[in-house]
């Protein structure tokens, strides 16, 4: 016991029994103070387990929150695919029209300037062809003009020298019956020189009529020009609900290049034409009506425009779903 020698000690009762005991706690008194502390954790424990499961809650509600925001930004996602995927096919449907009404337009174009060419030839040789009728007309109403004045001449002539004849024939000598026979072959020579104008008048009429029905029939045939052209405009192809590979045509080096990405493919893979045209017979097998090919020539591709157009034209006659129908 720690004794005050220099002090004045101050404790009551110093000298009774007992004075002298420790000072130090008892074990109640510790194990009091383990409880204190032991409660004090507890409620600490308990406290922050509720901040916990508050926090926890919190949590939760904030996961499902971004949850419903990745869901809504992934149908937005999908939504923007479709309108790319939508404008995508647009711009290739426009370009495969460009190109197609292009190369039309020159075929047409072709066509109607021989058409025309011919129409223009027919026409001139109508024009000539009337005329000379016009001539021949004018020609044979003159010879038949004329033929009638001589028939009449000739009939009166006939008649007053038929007389003289009869009343001469018993007195006629060899020179004059042979006189008499060669105007009677001149007379008969003469009416068959008219039918052979009245032939050749048939005839001509006859030139006239079947050029006038060529001249129809190329009318008829530029109208069928017409209307294969007007009938260039079809209904919209679209890559909604078909299944859509996508095929890339370019030319480097002087050497064609070729990339597909196929159905399940996430990016574009190099290839060679065999192996191109292989898969797209498979997959044409596969999903028969519903293989929609997306043709893309890149800028630069280094193709002329008849490349791209027989590449073009080749690719999507054979496999895509729009124009096997055609």
């Amino acid at each position: 016991m720690h004794q005050f020698e220099r002090y004045v000690d101050l404790r009551q009762n110093i000298h009774e029994s007992g004075a002298d005991e420790s000072v130090w706690p008892t074990f109640t008194d510790i194990m009091t103070v383990v409880l204190m502390l032991f409660m004090l954790t507890m409620v600490l424990v308990i406290i922050n387990n509720s901040n916990i499961s508050a926090r926890l809650k919190t949590t939760v509600k904030t996961e499902k929150t971004i949850s419903g925001l990745l869901k809504q930004s992934e149908m937005e996602r999908l939504q923007l695919e479709k309108k790319i995927a939508s404008l995508e096919d647009v711009r290739t449907k426009q370009e495969m029209q460009l190109l197609l009404l292009e190369y039309e337009k020159k075929v047409l174009n072709v066509n109607m300037d021989k058409t025309h060419g011919k129409i223009d030839s027919l026409e001139s040789r109508i024009n000539e062809l009337n005329t000379m009728v016009i001539e021949l007309q004018a020609l044979v109403a003159d010879k038949e003009r004329r033929l009638q004045q001589a028939e009449k001449r000739g009939e009166k002539e006939i008649r007053e020298t038929r007389q003289a004849y009869e009343e001469r024939i018993a007195s006629l000598t060899e020179d004059q019956k042979k006189e008499l026979t060669e105007f009677d072959r001149k007379y008969k020579a003469l009416l068959a020189l008219m039918a052979s104008k009245e032939e050749a008048m048939r005839i001509l009429a006859k030139k006239q009529e079947n050029l006038g029905l060529t001249l129809a029939k190329q009318r008829s045939e530029y109208s069928q020009l017409e209307e294969k052209y007007n009938k260039l405009i079809r209904p919209s192809r679209s890559s909604l609900g078909k299944v859509v590979v996508s095929v890339t045509y370019a030319k480097r080096g002087g050497k064609y290049q070729y990339s597909i990405k196929d159905v399940k493919d996430t990016e574009f893979r190099k290839i060679g034409k065999k192996e191109l045209e292989k898969i797209l017979a498979e997959r044409k097998k596969a999903f028969s009506g519903k293989l929609y090919v997306r043709v893309i020539i890149p800028e630069g591709s280094g193709l002329s425009y008849n490349e791209a157009w027989t590449f073009t034209q080749h690719i999507l006659s054979t496999y895509d779903y729009y124009y096997q129908k055609k």
